[in-house]
């Protein structure tokens, strides 16, 4: 009960510190983050199962929605009030979102193509653009831990 109490209160005793616009901007943009590194997980593995060769029929979101829901995301780290405490976070999400984009924009050419070379190569490209996005979210975490820690939030 003295948690679930201490918990309600965080916000007002944030709010009395003069931290709320980066409790909400956390709030805000931390969700979206995990679900899109969670959601490139999904789509290598169905990638690699073939659902985005050319002439597969569509079994999820098309890399074309992807797109779109990073570029929102990304928007919404870039307007949403914060603080200089979560500048920092908020470039390597910039950053990871801008990432993410170009490898779905690859998705989208790879899915399209019936080259059999240039898939070949798209492929290669895509797993390489994966490793590298799948080191950034341990990254990105520090960074917020950081950010957290600087404005008194609790990580």
């Amino acid at each position: 009960m003295k948690k679930s109490l201490a918990i309600l209160l965080l916000p007002l005793l944030l709010a009395a510190c003069g931290k709320p616009a980066d409790l909400e901007y956390n709030a805000a943009v931390a969700p979206s983050f995990l679900h899109s590194a969670q959601l490139i997980d999904t789509d290598m593995e169905r990638l690699i199962r073939g659902e985005f060769d050319a002439g597969a029929g569509s079994h999820g979101d098309s890399p074309d929605s992807r797109i779109a829901d990073l570029e929102r995301n990304l928007n919404q780290v870039q307007q949403l009030q914060h603080s200089v405490d979560a500048g920092k976070f908020a470039g390597s999400l910039s950053h990871y979102y801008e990432q993410q984009i170009a490898y779905y924009q690859q998705l989208k050419r790879y899915s399209q193509t019936t080259d059999k070379a240039q898939k070949e190569s798209l492929a290669e490209d895509l797993n390489r653009s994966y490793l590298a996005l799948k080191a950034e979210p341990d990254r990105i975490l520090a960074v917020q831990r950081q950010f957290l820690e600087r404005s008194g939030l609790p990580n």
